[in-house]
């Protein structure tokens, strides 16, 4: 067993073995850890089931890239899609999504979607009179990694009288998250700031 001199220090190197997220063993002994090289280099952890984040989360995507923006059209635009690996989700992992808008025109509200294989999981329309939005929500799986639940409007700290959308995506496989827009009317313009994908779990 290695001691520590008095009054010195001991450095000791720690290789952490890396694999691609779809090269990734198919278990391990319970806390082993792995780099994951294509998720900007994420810790995972084996718990026994599944490789979940070191620290219980994980940024998947982050932008805050500018030109992301819908005008001239009243038919439903995709500015962003998402692809979140799959089995990453586990049977009880959240992907949390936040994303900031901002709109120019007033001749019509401004519909706000997230979808997952064409399923909506949020949806909240921006009023005449919003010029800026930032719109969080969540997706849950609910047990299993096919069932999901996510809350109709956004949650910070808000009154939902939308009721609660299910979906079921088999999360095991790459599955996107698109970020869509619906102009009431043309002449206005909506355009995606940024946003942030994360894993909870």
């Amino acid at each position: 067993m290695a001691s520590t001199p008095m009054g010195g220090t001991f450095n000791r190197s720690v290789t952490v073995p890396a694999y691609t997220w779809a090269n990734r063993p198919a278990s391990a002994s319970v806390g082993s850890i792995i780099r994951a090289t294509d998720l900007n280099n994420a810790l995972m952890m084996w718990n026994g089931t599944g490789w979940a984040p070191v620290g219980g989360g994980v940024v998947l995507a982050c932008s805050g890239a500018t030109g992301m923006t819908v005008t001239g059209t009243t038919s439903k635009t995709t500015l962003a899609t998402v692809v979140v690996p799959g089995g990453m989700m586990g049977a009880d992992g959240t992907i949390e999504v936040l994303a900031e808008y901002s709109f120019t025109g007033t001749a019509g509200g401004k519909r706000i979607t997230y979808e997952v294989g064409g399923s909506i999981f949020f949806d909240n329309t921006a009023s005449t009179s919003i010029v800026t939005k930032r719109a969080f929500t969540s997706l849950r799986n609910k047990g299993s990694v096919s069932t999901q639940s996510g809350p109709s409007i956004a949650v910070y700290s808000a009154d939902n009288t939308g009721g609660i959308y299910s979906l079921a995506v088999n999360t095991e496989n790459n599955f996107s998250i698109a970020f869509n827009v619906t102009l009431v009317n043309a002449a206005d313009s909506a355009t995606l700031l940024g946003y942030t994908v994360r894993l909870v779990r």
